[in-house]
């Protein structure tokens, strides 16, 4: 009897340790911050695959292990990370994927003048996927971050490791399309515009918002890199938005999607940035 008891307890202990996703994005988001904290770049770029893709505002879209975070998160990239605080985080996936979105509030500092630094604070907004390997250890494959504000004017941000267009790629100037292959209920999907009030959770709110944008004229342009697998896929692209009076704008995009018996592909999580 007494080994009986001790098998059950060592399976139980098992069953309860297994990690949830939202577990799994907490550890990696956490050590991304840190990393950003202690100017650590081989701690960052240990939370990431080889040839993951990062797009951060004002920095456009780099590989992982040559994100220099300040760049853009700090403005003019002479800024200091002195901290972090998480503000929100929602996280779905299953035992191979994971997809989390959220807001932190970055602080840092800054020397304009002689004298003490100015410190600084401001809202970011995060959308990552992460996929486990062989060793069970968790990867990011693709991730997107910025300060939410208005698109601009400029170039298409270049895309490394381009690919040729696939079905995800279309979804993304198709907010419409993006709307009707949304899962029928899941609360932790996550859609972000580049403005502050664009940001909705749950599926109700995320088709509701995309339908918001169904007018919109979008249109690739400067890159793509679009990966599929037998269990999810995801895309990252330049898009130009062409506004009524004719002027273009540019902006970012990363989506991810998973597959489905119901359809070939549900969204899962949509994040609009700035190059």
């Amino acid at each position: 009897m007494r080994i009986l008891v001790v098998v059950a307890l060592s399976i139980s202990s098992g069953l309860a340790h297994a990690e949830t996703p939202a577990e799994i994005a907490t550890k990696l988001i956490d050590a991304q911050l840190d990393a950003f904290k202690t100017a650590d770049d081989d701690k960052f770029g240990r939370q990431f695959a080889p040839d993951a893709l990062f797009g951060v505002s004002g920095n456009g879209i780099v590989q992982a292990e040559r994100v220099r975070v300040t760049v853009g998160l700090t403005g003019d990239g002479r800024g200091e990370i002195t901290g972090s605080k998480k503000l929100s985080l929602t996280a779905g996936g299953n035992a191979t994927v994971v997809w989390f979105s959220g807001e932190v509030e970055i602080l840092f500092q800054a020397r304009v003048s002689p004298g003490e630094p100015t410190k600084y604070k401001t809202a970011v907004r995060f959308t990552e996927l992460a996929v486990v390997d062989g060793g069970g250890k968790w990867h990011v494959v693709a991730a997107e971050w910025g300060n939410p504000t208005s698109p601009s004017d400029g170039d298409g941000a270049t895309i490394p490791q381009g690919t040729k267009p696939g079905t995800l790629a279309k979804l993304v100037i198709d907010p419409k399309q993006l709307a009707f292959q949304l899962p029928a209920k899941d609360d932790t999907v996550v859609v972000f515009g580049t403005d502050a009030r664009e940001r909705a959770v749950g599926v109700p709110a995320a088709k509701k918002l995309l339908e918001s944008w169904k007018t919109l004229k979008l249109e690739l342009a400067g890159g793509v890199r679009e990966v599929t697998t037998a269990n999810y896929g995801f895309v990252q692209a330049s898009l130009k938005w062409t506004k009524p009076d004719g002027k273009p704008l540019w902006m970012r995009v990363l989506v991810i999607a998973t597959r489905e018996r119901s359809q070939p592909w549900v969204i899962r999580a949509v994040h609009y940035g700035l190059p």
